[in-house]
């Protein structure tokens, strides 16, 4: 009963000591930084794939009414 106030204040006390400014420190934040860009490039690599296959598909039905209609006349 006692042990769990014990474990919680000296895990406040560990995170709230922390350095900031360790080179450890630095490397983690670069690499959280590239993470988010890589992921920035998934979602417009997604964008642009998800709009050229809405664009093929629209060029295709605009080809297919157009033989539709020539092959009426």
């Amino acid at each position: 009963m006692y042990a769990k106030p014990s474990i919680g204040l000296l895990a406040v006390a560990g995170a709230a000591a922390m350095p900031t400014a360790t080179p450890v420190f630095r490397v983690a934040r670069i690499l959280l930084q590239v993470t988010g860009v890589g992921f920035g490039l998934y979602c417009a690599g997604a964008a642009v794939l998800l709009l050229a296959g809405c664009w093929m598909r629209w060029r295709d039905a605009a080809a297919g009414r157009r033989r539709s209609t020539a092959e009426g006349l």
